[in-house]
């Protein structure tokens, strides 16, 4: 029980409750990225078109390739498919080391009954 005795404090670990938790957090990022990522495309172009010819040249050779060939129109979503590839698995890395780290935490803690 805690100092006010009202509540105890239980810790489990369930590694499967963690990766679901960060598959469901990546589902939910490439859900909203489905959204956000033409903006971010349309906000890069534009930047991208300011820079001075100096500057262009400093570019890695596909991006310059990209933007000296006008006809060479990327899709808004040029790629959002390997973002979607990492999207998951990271979330549930994410999530599966939050939960560790908070055990760990918790456990340390001076006020833990563990």
């Amino acid at each position: 029980y805690d100092k006010v005795g009202a509540t105890s404090v239980t810790l489990h670990y369930d590694i499967r409750e963690s990766l679901s938790a960060g598959a469901g957090a990546g589902i939910a990022r490439a859900f909203s990225r489905i959204f956000t990522y033409p903006l971010d495309t349309v906000k890069t172009r534009s930047q991208l078109s300011l820079l001075s010819e100096e500057r262009l040249l400093e570019l890695p050779p596909e991006t310059q390739s990209i933007l000296k060939d006008r006809r060479n129109k990327k899709g808004l979503y040029y790629g959002f498919l390997p973002f979607i590839i990492q999207s998951g698995p990271s979330n549930a890395i994410f999530s599966l080391c939050f939960d560790s780290i908070n055990l760990v935490w918790i456990s340390l803690s001076p006020h833990s009954d563990l």
